[in-house]
């Protein structure tokens, strides 16, 4: 049964970001860049029921495992 993976990055006003929150993140399903998101969206992205990993990357900067 598919299911949606829903993705929001909150926003900061611009005088609080440093280098990190500037750039969008990549996020990863299953090893897979399946879409990108900036800082005030929200991304919806279908995926198949069962376990997945998710990574969010920015940069240098990733998400652990």
């Amino acid at each position: 049964m598919p299911a949606t993976l829903e993705v929001t990055r909150r926003s900061f006003p611009l005088e609080n970001l440093n280098v990190v929150g500037r750039r969008p993140f990549e996020i990863t399903l299953d090893g897979t860049v399946v879409a990108t998101v900036r800082a005030g969206e929200t991304v919806e992205l279908p995926v198949d029921a069962g376990h997945h990993t998710l990574r969010l990357r920015e940069g240098h900067s990733v998400s652990p495992d």
